[in-house]
């Protein structure tokens, strides 16, 4: 598996985690180039299905790279042979709501109806400490009003002793909740960021509340901002990927998309070293 980050948001990885390969060994680009030799009559003029080893088996020649080259604009078809899956993972539900529309593109996203893992392991990530079920939204309820709510002093001070009573370090607090949000949401650089977090932490706030009043995940979920983080599985062809890459790694795109895009060009670039 090979993995980079995007460009525009760090916090975004992307990896390549399978490509088709020949049954018998070889490089995922012999296909593409099989391709071409059975449109072409190399296949047949090598004895059929001997024909289709010769080509999987044979040493490189140096004239296939070009070829491979001339087929992004020339030939597109047998690119179509060679099917690459990667994993995104911390992009916001506005960004996937994007690489969705890429219908040729095979989809499996992170369930907001099924887990909640991701609040999970950011609380713990943020407060060094494990939580789960009903102690988890209590807390988070409380915590997020920090932020969620104009709160007197004494206010804060009750607050931060319940939560201290609960075992959660209340050293930085306020920078605690701020790092949690942050592992959450998708904060865009041309937004306020204190604005921002106050607006995740009230929708944290009443999504801790809708839970801990027995809300199921899958309607407490409309309580939560298209700025959470999700990770999903794509599962495309060559062809698909560079044409998802045209579009959306342009200057004029989206940055968010524009940097899983730029980030999958990287991954693709590397593995195919004959794509410019």
């Amino acid at each position: 598996m090979k993995c980079t980050r995007s460009p525009e948001e760090p916090s975004t990885q992307v990896c390549l985690v399978a490509q088709s390969y020949p049954l018998g060994g070889g490089e995922p680009s012999r296909l593409p180039i099989l391709a071409v030799k059975v449109s072409t009559g190399g296949v047949l003029k090598h004895g059929g299905v001997e024909g289709v080893k010769h080509y999987l088996e044979a040493e490189w020649k140096e004239g296939w790279d070009s070829w491979l080259k001339q087929a992004v604009e020339g030939f597109p078809s047998v690119l179509e042979h060679l099917v690459m899956t990667f994993y995104v993972d911390g992009c916001s539900r506005v960004c996937s709501h994007q690489l969705v529309r890429h219908r040729l593109v095979s989809f499996t996203q992170e369930s907001q109806r099924y887990t909640e893992l991701r609040i999970v392991k950011a609380f713990s990530r943020a407060f060094e400490r494990e939580l789960e079920g009903e102690e988890l939204w209590e807390t988070l309820e409380e915590l997020m009003s920090l932020y969620s709510f104009d709160l007197s002093d004494f206010e804060k001070r009750l607050l931060l002793k319940d939560v201290e009573e609960r075992g959660i370090p209340v050293d930085g607090c306020r920078e605690r909740v701020k790092r949690l949000l942050k592992l959450l949401f998708v904060i865009p650089k041309s937004l306020d960021e204190e604005s921002a977090v106050r607006s995740f932490a009230h929708s944290l706030a009443d999504y801790a509340s809708c839970r801990r009043r027995g809300g199921r995940m899958e309607d407490c979920r409309f309580l939560l901002p298209q700025a959470v983080r999700t990770s999903l599985l794509a599962t495309a062809n060559l062809r698909e990927w560079l044409h998802v890459i045209g579009l959306r790694a342009h200057p004029k795109a989206q940055w968010e998309i524009r940097g899983v895009a730029l980030a999958l060009q990287k991954l693709i670039k590397e593995e195919l070293g004959w794509l410019e």
